[in-house]
């Protein structure tokens, strides 16, 4: 099929496994582990399937540019399969709690290697919305000990940025979960520095805007 064609595809392509990825981790987080590996192998699943039966040799035009698109897909899906076994095998263990609590946070943590998939594409072909700067952010905010510096510039460049879909959706409620997000941490990077007080609030208020509007990958 033609880059533009595929080009066309994408974007309905890309929104239906945003909407597979997010229900599957809200599904894990409230301990339904059986309803979530159903959700990533009918939706997720399937519709990588799809995207990989379409475009293994062609990239769709606006990642005309990468690096090597067919090993990037061959990735993701090669993750995908892996992230659903994971699921298959958290719902169906005859474990002990504990066991079955690592096994889910394993299962989670193969869904969530998908959402970085995307932000390195999006890096390599220059295509990178709202969405993936605010995920960039999450990322650097939730180390050990976040840089200050790259914060600033994340948060920076994220105002020139185009807007995802999601944020497109309604921009006006967009602005306002930015608004508030900047309110609650621009003051704790303002003087370059991040105390040990702060760090918490500073995830807590970061953790809220990513879940609505950075995990999606469009």
């Amino acid at each position: 099929m033609a880059a533009t064609k595929l080009d066309e595809l994408w974007d309905g392509w890309a929104n239906t496994l945003s909407d597979s990825y997010v229900r599957t981790l809200r599904l894990q987080e409230t301990g339904q582990t059986s309803e979530a590996s159903a959700e990533f192998q009918e939706g997720f699943l399937t519709e990588i399937k799809k995207v990989y039966s379409e475009a293994a040799c062609t990239a769709p035009k606006r990642f005309v540019d990468s690096k090597d698109w067919s090993a990037w897909l061959r990735r993701v899906y090669a993750l995908s399969v892996k992230a659903n076994k994971s699921l298959r095998a958290a719902a169906n263990s005859p474990e002990s709690p504990e066991a079955i609590a690592e096994a889910r946070e394993g299962a989670t943590n193969s869904v969530r290697a998908l959402r970085k998939c995307f932000h390195v594409l999006h890096t390599d072909t220059n295509t990178l919305k709202s969405n993936d700067l605010i995920y960039g952010f999450y990322e650097e905010v939730m180390k050990e000990t976040p840089d200050v510096g790259e914060l600033k510039t994340l948060r920076d460049t994220m105002a020139e940025a185009e807007l995802s879909l999601a944020a497109k959706a309604d921009a006006e409620a967009f602005d306002k979960a930015k608004a508030e997000w900047v309110a609650a941490t621009d003051p704790i990077l303002a003087d370059g520095r991040i105390e040990p007080s702060e760090i918490e609030s500073l995830r807590t208020a970061t953790e809220v805007f990513h879940r609505e509007y950075g995990e999606r990958f469009e």
